[in-house]
């Protein structure tokens, strides 16, 4: 399994204390720029292959994603579709990005 440094500190840095709103994170996450949503949708792949060992067929989005329309290049998901635990990861990420 390929190693994704930032997804692991987060992981690692999180406590049992740790809240998020998912209405704030849903709307920090329409802020972030194309390579911090890159880095979202890294999450996404990266936290289903280490839950997912026979790993990931190829066109398949996890999580109930869904192709962008409109002849956008892209992915989206639905921040409830996705496991608590990287909902929190996810919330993390952005909650930081939106301290700087």
């Amino acid at each position: 399994m390929n190693s994704f440094p930032l997804y692991d500190s987060i992981s690692g840095s999180l406590t049992e204390d740790f809240k998020y709103d998912p209405q704030e994170v849903c709307k920090l996450l329409k802020e972030l720029d194309d390579q911090q949503q890159e880095y979202v949708a890294g999450f996404i792949h990266h936290h289903y292959l280490l839950q997912n060992s026979r790993g990931m067929k190829k066109n398949n989005i996890p999580y109930q994603g869904k192709s962008i329309a409109d002849n956008k290049v892209g992915l989206i998901w639905c921040f409830e579709n996705l496991p608590v635990d990287l909902q929190r990861i996810i919330s993390k990420y952005v909650y930081y990005l939106g301290q700087k």
